[in-house]
């Protein structure tokens, strides 16, 4: 028997995983938490095998929860459920045996378990998935140059039970949707679950220009400004996308110049 315990502050999200769990009897639930205090303790207590943790919550983030567990003389495997892509590489720097990114698939979930399954039973280390390896290598090209770390160099995102990368600099504009941003890349769009307004902060100003509070584009795509006859300017960029800069942003344009 498996023992979980289950580590999300999302009551959804676990009833998602207990759900998924429930149908396969290797597995049984002995604890759910809505943040990760106290869970090194309750792994001792109750001799846990294997915990599914988020890492954005409340009190300590899951990262520093699962390096906590490792130090554990018998620590439990983890595997990261989270809404964002970008904390795969930290993840797996942190012991983690396998990382899920919501919304998580069946099938994405079946591949975890047959994972864990063998990794108990055998003790056998899975290779990295390819799209993780090559995280890892952008990691070690980061730290070759530490001038740029502070920015992302790439996007990762979920495309069906993959996660494809993109290069920062293919990147032609970013539009606000919700509380989601969109990567526009040629004719391609790719959702982030992350607000443009978190995201504008991690972007090199070098790069991308905020024009709008609900767009951001590559000055490498822009390819004229058009002014208006009202005085407004509109970006025009090498794909034929036109984008209104707003008056709250009018500074964009000498950006956009130089």
């Amino acid at each position: 028997m498996i023992r979980v315990i289950i580590v999300d502050d999302e009551a959804l999200a676990r009833d998602g995983i207990r759900l998924r769990l429930s149908k396969d009897s290797d597995f049984v639930i002995v604890a759910e938490q809505s943040s990760g205090e106290g869970l090194v303790r309750k792994c001792v207590g109750l001799d846990a095998d294997l915990v599914f943790l988020d890492i954005e919550m409340p009190g300590p983030d899951g990262l520093a929860v699962a390096r906590s567990l490792a130090e554990l003389e018998h620590p439990p495997l983890v595997v990261f459920v989270t809404a964002y892509g970008d904390f795969a590489v930290r993840a797996f720097e942190a012991n983690a045996v396998d990382y899920l990114l919501k919304p998580v698939t069946a099938k994405r979930f079946g591949e975890m378990i047959e994972r864990i399954k063998e990794r108990l039973s055998l003790r056998a280390r899975r290779p990295i998935p390819e799209e993780l390896l090559r995280l890892l290598q952008e990691l070690r090209e980061q730290k070759a140059h530490p001038g740029s770390a502070e920015y992302l160099r790439q996007f990762s995102v979920q495309v069906g039970d993959r996660i494809k990368l993109i290069k920062a600099a293919s990147v032609d504009w970013i539009e606000a949707q919700s509380y989601y941003a969109a990567l526009h890349v040629g004719k391609e769009t790719h959702l982030l679950r992350e607000s443009l307004r978190q995201l504008a902060g991690r972007l090199d100003p070098a790069m991308f220009i905020r024009i709008h509070r609900s767009a951001i584009v590559n000055r490498e795509r822009v390819k004229e400004l058009a002014r208006l006859p009202n005085g407004d300017y509109d970006v025009i960029l090498t794909t034929g996308t036109r984008r209104r800069i707003s008056r709250s942003y009018r500074a964009a344009i000498d950006k956009l110049q130089k």
